[in-house]
């Protein structure tokens, strides 16, 4: 058994050097002479054989270039907080472009399809999230969705697949965090007019993982605790069901919070004032 690799360059110069150019999807026809003897019959001399005519295409292994990767700003103080409290979701939108060269080499343009990796935490290995098939090169997006809670921490990468099903190596990997404070109002109406009618983050439940919360009056005296949840929505009763007067009420909260980084999920002490208004 013999294997032979055509790579174009013709190593025979006996009959002269024809070096080729090899062209993906160009058929090439080969034929194998071989040259031998009869040990028992030396007078037939040196025989020739030829064997069949194969014809083939060569293939292009090599593998797509990675995409450039890309992901919407966050800006902490400009968010919607309407919207996040009417739709009780995020999201982050990624964006990518297929670069034509890298290293100074000419990038393949048969790419059949994206998938998109994500981990949740900085240090997880990521997973396969999503796969764009029969995308528009050069450049598309992908928008990822999630619930307020896990807000837009994660990382992310992009790797391209093309014809021959061959993948690339991955993008950079891309990290988004969430913000890292909550806000609290300083007053609140719970008169039942549907508007402001509870003490409640500003950006709804928004990045909490947990929250728990005292209240105290002017006197001091503990009047309301939550209880550990992701949700905090005071109505302005104390603990036990009994309306509050109006006047300004003091709370002490400890909020953990959904971060990119574990080690930054350690429960923090908020403290203030806000004014009940009935």
């Amino acid at each position: 058994t013999y294997t032979y690799l055509d790579d174009g360059i013709d190593r025979y110069a006996a009959d002269g050097v024809n070096t080729i150019e090899m062209q993906v999807d160009t058929n090439y026809c080969y034929k194998v002479e071989t040259f031998g003897a009869y040990g028992r019959l030396p007078q037939f001399g040196t025989l020739r054989n030829f064997s069949q005519v194969m014809c083939s295409s060569p293939i292009d292994n090599t593998p797509p270039c990675p995409p450039e990767l890309s992901i919407d700003d966050l800006n902490c103080e400009n968010l919607d907080r309407e919207a996040i409290c009417e739709t009780n979701t995020l999201s982050n939108k990624l964006s990518w472009k297929t670069p034509a060269s890298s290293g100074g080499l000419l990038c393949r343009s048969d790419i059949i399809r994206y998938n998109i990796y994500f981990a949740r935490y900085k240090e997880d290995t990521p997973k396969l999230l999503a796969a764009i098939d029969k995308p528009v090169p050069p450049e598309t997006s992908f928008t990822h969705t999630r619930s307020v809670q896990d807000g837009f921490a994660g990382c992310y990468y992009i790797t391209a697949v093309n014809s021959l099903n061959i993948e690339s190596s991955a993008s950079a990997t891309i990290c988004k965090d969430n913000c890292a404070t909550v806000l609290l109002p300083n007053v609140f109406t719970p008169n039942g007019d549907g508007k402001n009618d509870t003490f409640t983050p500003m950006t709804c439940s928004a990045f909490i993982q947990n929250i728990d919360i005292e209240i105290y009056n002017r006197y001091g005296l503990k009047v309301y605790q939550s209880g550990s949840s992701n949700i905090l929505s005071w109505d302005g009763r104390s603990s036990s069901g009994v309306e509050l007067p109006s006047g300004t009420y003091y709370y002490l909260a400890k909020v953990s919070l959904q971060r990119l980084d574990r080690k930054d999920e350690t429960p923090t002490t908020i403290k203030g004032w806000v004014e009940l208004i009935r």
